[in-house]
């Protein structure tokens, strides 16, 4: 993304965002779980697929489809025989059989088309849908805490960058005060009314000044360039006016709602008791094991029978299967077991988070306070540095202080001026921390232009 020469705090997060590889990542792990999820749901529906089987059948196994009793039936309705159950006619039928066994084709080949679908109920792909739809919203919650962070860390540095740049320009100011001060002391002293001394003290303390704004350009120029790096920007784009400024902001809620906002909207905490919910399904899941499976279907096709002369056959089926294993050597149970374990480590996971939030947050809003109630000093201090620096130069004027307590006075109004400007700074992270926590700090940006102090 380009801008001209003005960029503005909203346009540096767009251009953030656009250059983060943190933001696509997690945009594409979005997606990706959101396919997964619908590939996952449609897999719940009866699926249509080819099959082919082999079969072989030994010569010394019995036939599966010989009832002897339906035999003896069927063999008297067709014929003069005796009843049912005579010795002669058992005999009769055992030899027949043995001859159509010997005759029956051993290997069979089918081949078809196939639909089945087991029955949710009981099967463990139930929970497993579950866990995918949980797992997702686990994704869309990171992805969210993920913009979150990026945000708050294109802010900090934007506001790093008008910290770096507020201290260079009192650092100049401060320089250009001593420079002023050192012509006018040589100008007394060729007027023979200072003496050699104080231009010799002013030259230092402007040397000293000098020294001071040009290391702090220095750090302005190394944070700048980190600036430029993490918006995506160009070396050509370095002459850009930052439009917004810091300035003092207040949350408007006390601490007990902030609490009850935390432990609602925190995504961490949210990421944890959504990582319970999964847990809890896969505990449901391995409980699930032990009970019987069920799954329906239909098959159509054909038979044929490759060591016979039989041509081919239609093959239609329709079945309902029922599984449930006896013996596993116990690593269901062992299994059942690790899940409830990690379902109880989940559920401490939570509530450890949540006491942790809840810590991270005293501790966030009493520093907030702390740089709120920081800044209404140097309010103060900084008022009271410039009064005095006042009082200093007209007693500088009337001969009645030296130079050095003039040169302090307008290092004490600097120095003040810095405390503001690094309390300002540290309220706004202080606030940035605060509101990650509460996760008040997605898309929209509330900042207010205006001037970053005295």
């Amino acid at each position: 993304m380009l801008f001209g020469e003005e960029l503005s705090l909203t346009d540096y997060i767009d251009s953030v965002y656009a250059a983060s590889p943190r933001i696509e990542q997690s945009q594409l792990i979005h997606r990706q779980w959101q396919r997964k999820y619908t590939a996952f749901e449609r897999e719940f529906y009866p699926q249509l697929m080819a099959f082919s089987r082999y079969q072989f059948v030994p010569q010394n196994l019995p036939f599966a489809g010989y009832d002897k009793p339906h035999l003896e039936e069927r063999f008297v309705q067709e014929s003069s025989f005796p009843a049912p159950g005579t010795q002669f006619l058992s005999r009769l039928l055992d030899e027949q059989y043995a001859t159509w066994f010997e005759e029956a084709p051993r290997h069979q080949v089918y081949a078809g088309i196939a639909m089945e679908n087991p029955l949710w109920i009981t099967h463990p792909r139930r929970d497993s849908f579950a866990i995918i739809e949980t797992q997702t919203s686990y994704m869309i919650c990171e992805w969210q805490l993920t913009q979150m962070e990026e945000k708050a860390r294109a802010t900090k540095m934007y506001y790093s960058v008008l910290l770096s740049r507020k201290k260079s320009s009192i650092y100049a100011d401060l320089a250009a005060e001593k420079e002023r001060l050192h012509k006018r002391t040589v100008d007394l002293f060729h007027g023979e009314t200072r003496d050699s001394y104080d231009t010799l003290v002013t030259s230092i303390a402007y040397s000293n000044a000098m020294d001071d704004f040009r290391q702090a350009e220095r750090q302005e120029e190394l944070l700048f360039q980190e600036f430029l790096e993490l918006g995506g920007f160009s070396e050509e784009q370095r002459e850009l006016d930052l439009t917004d400024s810091l300035v003092q902001q207040q949350y408007g809620q006390g601490i007990s709602a902030i609490e009850q906002t935390a432990l609602a909207e925190n995504k961490e905490i949210l990421l944890k008791d959504i990582a319970r919910d999964i847990a809890a399904a896969e505990y449901r899941q391995e409980r699930t094991a032990f009970l019987p499976q069920f799954t329906w279907g239909v098959r159509a096709g054909v038979r044929t029978f490759p060591d016979s002369d039989i041509s081919l056959q239609d093959h239609r089926e329709a079945f309902f299967q029922v599984e449930y294993p006896l013996f596993t050597f116990g690593a269901r149970v062992e299994r059942l077991a690790e899940a409830r374990y990690a379902k109880r480590i989940a559920e401490l996971d939570y509530i450890e988070k949540k006491q942790d939030v809840l810590w991270q947050l005293r501790h966030a809003y009493t520093t907030y306070t702390e740089h709120l109630s920081a800044i209404e000093r140097q309010d103060r201090a900084v008022s009271a540095a410039l009064e005095a620096l006042e009082i200093a130069r007209l007693r500088f004027d009337n001969g009645v202080m030296t130079v050095e307590e003039l040169n302090h006075r307008k290092e004490a109004y600097a120095l003040q001026r810095l405390r503001r400007a690094q309390a300002l700074y540290d309220l706004n992270n202080a606030l940035i921390d605060m509101r990650l926590l509460v996760a008040d700090y997605l898309y929209e940006t509330d900042f207010v232009d205006e001037e970053m102090g005295r």
